[in-house]
């Protein structure tokens, strides 16, 4: 698959983005479209509407440096 731009990304699925010539793992953060979300939960998060970034310990965070320009899938794991 091919780079695609930034703006057809989805949304709370992690995906390759490209932001400064640097891959980053990240995922834009949606609240209201969020599936772990409780929909009776009025609550915002910090990171809505935020693209952010996890270091598998005290994360996520939301990713610095501005806007990735472009995203594609990740590829499968290998078997």
């Amino acid at each position: 698959m091919n780079w695609q731009p930034i703006e057809t990304a989805p949304k709370n699925k992690s995906v390759l983005v490209v932001l400064h010539d640097q891959q980053h793992v990240a995922w834009l953060q949606d609240d209201a479209t969020d599936p772990d979300r409780d929909e009776d939960d009025d609550y915002e998060s910090d990171l809505n509407q935020c693209w952010c970034v996890t270091d598998n310990k005290l994360g996520p965070f939301a990713l610095r440096g501005g806007k990735p320009t472009h995203w594609m899938p990740l590829p499968e794991p290998p078997k």
